[in-house]
């Protein structure tokens, strides 16, 4: 278990704790009050239970386990808020519920949060290969970076000011990519390779001119990007 996850773990114990102190304040220990303790530390559990899966996640699920949370949040609330709601009418005598109706409320609650669950778990395989194709367009930039670095390692010092805003433009650059792009980064790499040949031939004036052709692909890369979002 990593920190994160016991730290989830902590926060839910002490929220339950604080709804089983809530419950022995209460004067009267009813069927209903005794009901709505159970859900809430039912949502409760659903919740940081959600939240501890998340914090398990490795980066080729990350993005299926974000959505956990977001989707036991909303039970969570219901069922708490109602819980806290009903529970505290009965308390103070203003109104009460038939704790089986009670029961069919929560009941209702956890039917939408199995059919949320349900339809991510059909997502998965969507999910997952979207994470897949982010990844890679990921890498491949990243690459892209260490072939640029590469470079610059072999660069004699009259030229490192030019490869170095090259190295800058690539590493500040977003990395995600989009199908529409694969021509123009093609021809990233295609001057990224070149300009390896120069620095190894060190035609200094050649490998200045280059360095601000390639600046301003990534900057046509970035417009175009910034486009089709």
């Amino acid at each position: 278990m990593n920190n994160h996850q016991i730290r989830a773990f902590v926060a839910g114990f002490v929220t339950v704790l604080v709804f089983v102190a809530l419950f022995l304040l209460a004067p009267d220990k009813t069927p209903l009050l005794i009901s709505g303790l159970v859900c809430c530390i039912i949502g409760v559990a659903v919740f940081f239970g959600s939240v501890v899966y998340l914090a398990s996640s490795t980066k080729k699920d990350y993005l299926l386990k974000t959505a956990f949370p977001f989707v036991t949040k909303g039970y969570a609330v219901a069922a708490i808020l109602f819980s806290l709601a009903i529970c505290s009418l009965e308390q103070f005598g203003v109104w009460t519920m038939d704790f089986k109706w009670f029961l069919l409320v929560q009941l209702v609650f956890a039917v939408l949060l199995i059919l949320r669950l349900l339809m991510l778990s059909s997502g998965k395989e969507i999910v997952e290969a979207a994470g897949e194709k982010v990844a890679a367009n990921y890498s491949n930039w990243k690459m892209l970076l260490a072939d640029v670095e590469n470079i610059l390692a072999k660069t004699a010092p009259e030229s490192r000011k030019d490869v170095s805003a090259v190295r800058d433009a690539v590493q500040y650059a977003d990395p995600m990519s989009n199908p529409a792009l694969q021509p123009l980064e093609q021809e990233i790499r295609n001057s990224i390779g070149k300009l390896a040949c120069l620095v190894a031939e060190k035609k200094q004036e050649e490998i200045a001119a280059l360095c601000v052709q390639i600046q301003d692909q990534i900057k046509d890369r970035a417009k175009r990007l910034k486009a089709l979002k």
